[in-house]
């Protein structure tokens, strides 16, 4: 996992214990009986020439656009703020999957692809700890070597 991206995970919730070295990072709850997993699809941060400008309208079409490519049937779409700055979110369901959840984060320059998916029936703990720990993923900034004085 990318040294700038800070999780705080709450009581429970561990790295996927199955997780292999080339795995996206990979948390499950332990305490439910048949945890989903919160996968960190993709981290794109913002090094250096023009800013990107990611706007709400933009995270809720490549939320979309992550479902819908792994064949998830969306049923309900939202967006708001977290620490970061700002998401969107869609959740549906797909073969073998009874719930699913894709979330874009955001702060305008870096972004985040998140997952969460249940491959039985979810946990409603479960679910609200998952959408609670999105709320609190922050990107720290990239530390500048110390001889570089620009």
């Amino acid at each position: 996992m990318n040294s700038r991206l800070h999780i705080s995970l709450p009581p429970g919730w561990i790295p996927a214990p199955d997780t292999g070295s080339d795995d996206p990072p990979t948390f499950v709850r332990e305490t439910s009986a048949k945890p989903g997993r919160l996968q960190i699809h993709t981290q794109a941060f913002y090094r250096r020439g023009s800013k990107p400008n990611v706007t709400p309208q933009h995270l809720l079409a490549l939320a979309t656009h992550a479902a819908e490519s792994t064949s998830v049937n969306i049923a309900v779409s939202s967006n708001g703020t977290c620490q970061m700055g700002s998401y969107a979110s869609v959740t549906g369901a797909a073969t073998g999957f009874p719930r699913v959840q894709l979330w874009a984060l955001s702060n305008g320059q870096d972004i985040l692809v998140i997952s969460h998916s249940c491959a039985s029936q979810a946990d409603a703990a479960e679910v609200l700890e998952a959408q609670a720990l999105i709320s609190t993923i922050s990107v720290h900034p990239e530390p500048r070597p110390w001889w570089r004085f620009w």
